[in-house]
């Protein structure tokens, strides 16, 4: 069974990527507390460290959502992508810390 790609291009997903569909699906809802925490940037004064953390964390997820992009459109490349068991590893942590990070916020 083919899908279409969740960043919307059009792109036919096939069984054998569908898992890397739904890790961007995840990504994309996740990434949508960037805003959040943008937001929360803008309208409090944090310490550096704290600002550091959450930009990191921001930094991380857009790389998250490059390589899964990556594996979809057939663009990666073993020297530069990291492959599905590699992101699945560092996508559970980081879905978790974001969620965390929300928390703390007072958004979730």
């Amino acid at each position: 069974m083919a899908g279409q790609c969740p960043c919307g291009c059009g792109t036919r997903v096939g069984f054998t990527k569908s898992g890397f569909a739904k890790a961007l699906q995840r990504v994309q809802a996740a990434r949508e507390v960037d805003e959040v925490l943008r937001e929360y940037l803008d309208t409090v004064d944090v310490v550096p460290t704290t600002r550091r953390d959450i930009e990191m964390h921001m930094k991380v997820g857009g790389e998250l959502e490059r390589h899964l992009l990556a594996h979809l459109h057939g663009t990666a490349t073993p020297a530069s992508t990291p492959n599905g068991i590699e992101l699945k590893r560092a996508l559970d942590p980081w879905e978790a810390r974001t969620l965390s990070m929300l928390k703390q916020i007072g958004g979730g």
